[in-house]
């Protein structure tokens, strides 16, 4: 693949769409919750091959890892979080959401995308943003192991995202969470943007910090919806390691 001229280009790419039609592959898959089981059914998985077990990253890392401070202030601490897809994600507009945040003194930020998103970024581009971090304000994040560890997820305030499904790992304790609408589509009635109804929707770089007011105003009334949407999507995460590992013990001395 040819160098972009663009230092900050990411080279997004589309996700595998194949992804879920390897399941049926397999004869026994254990899935988080009732969300995984139903769109895998609607993609001709047998019912019968799906069992519930509960989301075992959560389960796992909350015993784990301790979190402190990412900042020496009190500030609200967003966490920016877009998609590796071009075509959905937000991360077109990141530089100019950065730069809004460089221009305001009401909240730190962190721009974590997605791992995938600049894994074929070179040296040239990743000095270029990271350049972009300001000590004790700004953390610009493309390619540490706290992509993977929850550390954001667990120490932020409020999330602003696209379509990342680290959406739902944030709000298993709920809290603001903002969405850009980076190619404006209509996503009120769209089940692919269910999530969206969590929070607040940005239509550009210009309104996201207005839009982030207004999430923690009225963050109360959404409490009961996320976590709703949690449980749907990650059924009871408390103590899923042991019976995921349970479950695959069951499989195995059926064999």
């Amino acid at each position: 693949m040819a160098a972009s001229a663009n230092p900050f280009s990411p080279r997004c790419r589309g996700p595998d769409p194949a992804s879920e039609s390897r399941l049926k592959a397999f004869d026994a898959i254990f899935v988080p919750g009732a969300k995984d089981i139903e769109r895998a059914v609607r993609q001709g998985v047998e019912r019968e091959r799906l069992t519930a077990v509960g989301y075992i990253k959560l389960d796992y890392l909350r015993h784990l890892t301790a979190h402190g401070s990412l900042f020496d202030n009190d500030r609200k601490v967003v966490f920016y979080n877009p998609h590796f897809d071009a075509s959905i994600s937000s991360i077109a507009l990141a530089r100019d959401v950065i730069a809004r945040f460089r221009e305001q003194d009401r909240y730190n930020l962190v721009f974590a995308p997605h791992v995938r998103a600049f894994e074929n970024l070179g040296a040239a581009g990743r000095e270029a943003w990271n350049a972009l971090a300001i000590p004790g304000r700004i953390i610009i994040d493309i390619d540490s192991p706290r992509l993977f560890d929850m550390t954001y997820v667990n120490t932020a305030d409020v999330y602003l995202g696209d379509m990342s499904s680290q959406l739902y790992e944030f709000l298993s304790r709920p809290r603001p969470a903002v969405f850009l609408n980076a190619h404006a589509v209509h996503w009120a009635a769209d089940p692919r943007y269910a999530g969206w109804h969590l929070g607040g929707v940005a239509t550009g770089a210009d309104d996201v910090l207005a839009t982030i007011d207004q999430a923690i105003a009225s963050h109360d009334a959404l409490i009961p919806r996320q976590a709703e949407a949690v449980a749907f999507a990650f059924g009871n995460y408390e103590g899923s390691t042991g019976r995921g590992a349970a479950a695959l013990l069951a499989v195995l001395d059926r064999l």
